[in-house]
């Protein structure tokens, strides 16, 4: 079994067997493999979102959202914003998850984000983002191009034994969190964006 385990992982394109015996010991391996690897290569929210599938209890999570700013994609539909109660919906693209900020990009695709109340004490314009999160019942996810790539929907049948639960994921953000170097926190990701740029 270990065995077999190990050569998935190591294999071009995972997809675990919903009727094996092992599927969900060989999904949940490789789900808490998948977060590990995006925590150490810059990608810290979208590991905590994966372990929480994992651990959680489907209860709603609220989280400071200032990594969201890195994206000018989210601060572009921030300023559409300009009176409380105002929403937008703010979605990336294939190109565009590469040439913004991958680190925001897979965390927050898509995202509707609603103004509220300005904070009393700053007085800066307040936003909270929210997401369902959640796998899809199918979409191969492309890790390494021509290398890795995992079929997600093997997640998604976790999520239907009950051994997954998917929650609401809230991020509270002020424009105050702005920084006036106004970018992203150099890591993995900004190497993506110069790469994907390069193209």
């Amino acid at each position: 079994m270990i065995i077999h385990t190990l050569l998935t992982l190591l294999g071009c394109y995972i997809a675990p067997n919903p009727k094996s015996k092992t599927f969900e010991f060989e999904s949940t391996v490789l789900n808490l493999t998948m977060a590990g690897g995006g925590y150490v290569t810059g990608f810290p929210e979208v590991a905590k979102m994966t372990y929480h599938l994992q651990f959680g209890e489907g209860e709603k999570l609220s989280e400071d959202g200032k990594f969201l700013l890195e994206s000018s994609h989210v601060r572009d539909g921030l300023r559409r914003l300009k009176k409380p109660g105002s929403k937008t919906r703010v979605v990336w693209t294939h190109n565009q998850m590469w040439r913004d900020s991958p680190r925001v990009a897979f965390a927050a695709n898509p995202m509707r984000f609603v103004r509220v109340d300005d904070d009393p004490v700053t007085r800066c314009p307040s936003y909270v983002g929210s997401i369902w999160v959640s796998y899809p019942k199918k979409s191969r996810t492309t890790l390494i191009p021509g290398v890795l790539e995992i079929e997600e929907g093997a997640f998604h049948e976790l999520e239907r034994r009950g051994v997954m639960k998917p929650y609401l994921a809230e991020y509270h953000v002020t424009t105050c969190d702005l920084t006036s170097e106004d970018r992203d926190t150099p890591w993995i990701d900004d190497l993506l964006e110069d790469m994907w740029s390069m193209r």
